[in-house]
Parts: C-alpha cells; structure tokens; sequence
C-alpha cells in the first residue's frame, strides 16, 4: 500500500489511499518454437490493425501462433518479462480466448487470473527499408511494435 498526500495550498485534504496491484504473470521455460514468419506476421497484422495489448504489457498479433511481443519490462514468478521477446500463453485456453478477441478487434485485453507465459526468442528486429512511394524509411521492428502500441493506449 502505497499513501499519496493530497494537498491545496491552505487546505490539506489528507491522505489518499494507492492500491498498487503487481502484475501476475508467471514465466516457465520449455523448447518451443517459434516459426521465421512471426516477425512478417505481425508486422502485417500491424499494418492491417489486427493486433491487441494483453494486460498493457505484450502486444498481441492475431495470425498465426497466439504470441505476443513484450512491451515492458515486468518482474514474475520464475523470471522477468523482457522487452523485444516473444511470449506465449502456455494455456492452449488462454490462447485461444486472446486470439479470438485480437481477431473480433478488441484494442484492450485484460486478464484478471494469475498467467503462465513461456519465452520463446528473442524478436529478430533487422532495419527495414520501406518505400512510401516518395521516400525510403528506415524502421526498426520493435520501433514499428512501440507505435502501434502507442496508438492503441
């Protein structure tokens, strides 16, 4: 519990109670892996819209394998969650619920239930050079993953 004075100037309004929630994410390890078009994937679903933020922490895409990017750091149970890495839900429930929501175009998705996610690798983030069809970007991909989290807060 975290307490948080409030104050005028000549009027003190006391103290106001801070419920500070921690996330409840757990991480395990195990061999899975994550096919080479997860990161072709989900720039695509970028581009058409079709992903979602799990729990304001993982930016979610919608084909393909029900993975996620992590946005930001985040302590849990066996670990810490790490920016730039695919996650994935290790429930096959817990996947399929998310993908159903990225894919019906909820933006939001909160999870109140403790999760298990597990680490698969680390998002491979070449530069690109796009073509807009008057100059060429250079971009980065977890750059292109922070904007289109950026629009969805």
């Amino acid at each position: 519990m975290i307490e948080k004075r409030t104050s005028y100037p000549g009027k003190d309004l006391g103290k106001e109670s801070l419920q500070i929630q921690k996330q409840a994410f757990q991480l395990v390890k195990y061999p899975w892996v994550l096919c080479n078009d997860a990161e072709k994937f989900l720039l695509d679903d970028i581009e058409s819209g079709n992903v979602s933020i799990v729990n304001d922490t993982f930016l979610m895409k919608g084909t393909g394998m029900s993975v996620g990017v992590a946005l930001v750091e985040r302590s849990a149970d066996g670990g810490i969650i790490k920016p730039g890495f695919w996650y994935e839900p290790r429930s096959h429930e817990l996947r399929e619920n998310i993908r159903t929501k990225v894919i019906e175009g909820e933006k939001s998705i909160d999870i109140q239930a403790k999760t298990v996610w597990v680490e698969t690798r680390k998002v491979r983030d070449p530069e690109l050079y796009i073509f807009n069809g008057k100059t060429t970007i250079r971009r980065t991909i977890m750059g292109m993953v922070n904007e289109a989290a950026d629009r969805i807060r």
